[in-house]
């Protein structure tokens, strides 16, 4: 068989063989960072559990026929990454990023590198309470810089503050949709309603919010639940907006 020829090429060392076929092995390229430049393919289908890997295990692959460069959707939802590989470095093809609920990420990409990403959620990640001396926040991601294609952008339930939000916002110039569902703000950045192309903002279940800053009359939005908000009342809670 196949297989059994690709061992031969390196029986005691799977990281310089030319096919990584068994989980025993791509696991072991992946937390131990033996892979070489002989590793052309590699084929991982396991069942959901958790495994540390080495963020440097794509570096050395650099004949993988899969690369990180071509990704588009990079989908993992309650990883228990710390950051992305480094491998990870060029994602000038990625159009959707989702780290939902990834609880030990604290640190994400170098966004600049991602100048077609459309999609970024973050949801169900829970950002730390600022320390007593701390008046807010930051986000694990440099929101000044690298963002300008993003159309949606998700972080609702992570457990927001006053003052998690940048004041400037200007970098989100493409943002059609922003959710912020269940945090704990009392009020938003007055920047927000200077990003033109918004029209959708989800604010469901926002206990805490006090005020809305001024929108254009083209933004929809969810203040469903939102029942310290001034003047409340479910006249104010807009439908029909996209999932």
């Amino acid at each position: 068989m196949a297989w059994r020829v690709v061992h031969r090429e390196s029986p005691k060392k799977p990281g310089r063989r030319s096919r990584l076929w068994f989980c025993k092995d791509v696991f072991h390229v992946l937390k131990e960072n033996t892979g070489t430049k002989f590793v052309e393919g590699m084929l991982l289908n396991s069942p959901p559990h958790e495994e540390n890997l080495n963020d440097k295990a794509f570096s050395n692959m650099i004949n993988l026929s899969f690369q990180p460069d071509n990704l588009v959707e990079l989908i993992m939802p309650r990883s228990h990454i710390k950051q992305l590989p480094e491998g990870f470095g060029n994602l000038a093809k990625l159009r959707l990023m989702d780290l939902s609920d990834s609880q030990n990420l604290v640190k994400t990409p170098n966004f600049i590198r991602c100048p077609d990403l459309q999609r970024l959620i973050f949801r169900d990640y829970f950002f730390p309470a600022p320390c007593p001396e701390q008046d807010s926040i930051n986000l694990p991601l440099p929101m000044s810089f690298g963002l300008s294609s993003l159309v949606s952008l998700d972080l609702s339930d992570c457990n927001l503050s006053d003052g998690a939000l940048p004041d400037d916002l200007s970098c989100f110039s493409s943002l059609e949709v922003l959710k912020l569902n269940k945090n704990n703000f009392t009020s938003l950045p007055d920047s927000i309603s200077q990003l033109s192309k918004l029209t959708c903002l989800h604010l469901e279940n926002c206990t805490q919010l006090q005020s809305l800053p001024n929108l254009p009359l083209s933004v929809s939005v969810n203040v469903r639940g939102c029942t310290s908000l001034e003047n409340y009342s479910d006249k104010v809670v807009q439908w029909n907006l996209p999932q």
